[in-house]
C-alpha cells in the first residue's frame, strides 16, 4: 500500500461539554435540523478500545451532515478515551477528521508503518472506526472509518 486511498475528508468531529447545548447552538446560527443524538454501544454489543485496553463508555454524540461532511458533536464520558484525553488537554474543539477507506485495517496498518499510531478503536460487524495519532505528521487525529459492503 502506498496510499490510504481518499483524499476525501468525510467527517470531523468534535469535542465539546455538553452536546445538547452545542447542537442546539449550531441549529440557531447555521439554521439546521437537529442532529441524530446517538450513544456508544455497550461492551456486549460493541467492543472499545483505548491504546489497546478494553473501555467501557457511554459516551453520547449528536450526528449530522453540513454539505458534504458529517459532523460529530461529541460529549464523552469519565472513561479514558481519544475524546476525552482531547477534551481534558485542549478544551472544546477538533477531536479529529474522518476518512471513509475500503480496508481500514489495510490503511490503519499502513499508517502505523509510517509513525502513525491507532489509540482507540471499536464498531460493530456493519461499521468500525479507528482514531489514529497523526498529530505529528498531519496535526490532527484520523478516524478511519470502513466503507459498509454492499
Amino acid at each position: 500500500m502506498e496510499k490510504i486511498g481518499t483524499t476525501t475528508i468525510m467527517q470531523i468531529c468534535l469535542v465539546v461539554k455538553d452536546a445538547e447545548a452545542t447542537m442546539r447552538n449550531f441549529m440557531d446560527l447555521f439554521g439546521i435540523e437537529k442532529g441524530i443524538l446517538k450513544q456508544i454501544p455497550p461492551a456486549e454489543k460493541s467492543k472499545t478500545y483505548y491504546h489497546e485496553k478494553e473501555i467501557s463508555t457511554s459516551t453520547k454524540y449528536y450526528v449530522f451532515r453540513m454539505g458534504d461532511i458529517v459532523f460529530e458533536l461529541t460529549e464523552p464520558d469519565d472513561s479514558p478515551s481519544a475524546w476525552k484525553e482531547v477534551l481534558d488537554k485542549n478544551g472544546p474543539g477538533l477531536c479529529y477528521l474522518g476518512v471513509m477507506v475500503e480496508d481500514s485495517e489495510k490503511v490503519v496498518d499502513f499508517l502505523a508503518q509510517k509513525g502513525n499510531p491507532r489509540i482507540h478503536h471499536g464498531g460493530t460487524p456493519e461499521s468500525n472506526y479507528s482514531i489514529v495519532d497523526t498529530r505529528e505528521s498531519l496535526g490532527f487525529l484520523m478516524n478511519v472509518k470502513m466503507q459498509k459492503q454492499k
